[in-house]
C-alpha cells in the first residue's frame, strides 16, 4: 500500500512538473516579432544606404518605438478605419523625419527614393487587390 501511494505521488509530481514546464515556456511574443521586423527593415536600409553600426542601432530603436506606438493606435481605432489610417500616416511621417535626422545627405536622397518605390509598390498591390 505504501509503495502504491509513493508511485501515485511520483506520477502526480511528474504531471505537475510537465504542466509547469509546458506553461512556463515563453510564448512567441509580439515583442520578438517586432524586433525581427525591425531588424529586417534595418538590414534592407543597411544594404541600400550603407548604414554605420551607430546608424543601424538608432534606426532600429526608431522602428521599435514606432511599431509599439502604431500597435496602440490600431487597438484604439479598431472600429474607425479612416481615423486609424490618418494616425498611421502621421506616425510613418514622424518615423521618416527621425530616420532622416540619422542619415547623411546622400543617404537621405537614397532613402527618399526607396520610400517612393515602396509607396508605388503598395499602390500597385492595392489596385491589383481592388481589380480582383
Amino acid at each position: 500500500m505504501m509503495q502504491r501511494q509513493f508511485h501515485l505521488s511520483n506520477i502526480a509530481l511528474a504531471v505537475l512538473v510537465s504542466l509547469v514546464m509546458t506553461y512556463s515556456q515563453p510564448m512567441p511574443a509580439q515583442d520578438s516579432q517586432d524586433s525581427a521586423r525591425a531588424a529586417r527593415r534595418v538590414a534592407v536600409l543597411k544594404d541600400n544606404l550603407g548604414l554605420s553600426d551607430t546608424q543601424m542601432a538608432k534606426i532600429q530603436s526608431i522602428f521599435l518605438k514606432g511599431q509599439a506606438e502604431m500597435a496602440k493606435e490600431r487597438d484604439a481605432h479598431q472600429g474607425d478605419r479612416e481615423e486609424m489610417m490618418k494616425v498611421m500616416r502621421q506616425h510613418m511621417q514622424e518615423m521618416d523625419k527621425q530616420i532622416n535626422a540619422v542619415l547623411t545627405p546622400d543617404q537621405q536622397k537614397k532613402y527618399e527614393a526607396l520610400m517612393k518605390e515602396r509607396r508605388e509598390r503598395m499602390r500597385q498591390r492595392m489596385q491589383n487587390d481592388g481589380n480582383q
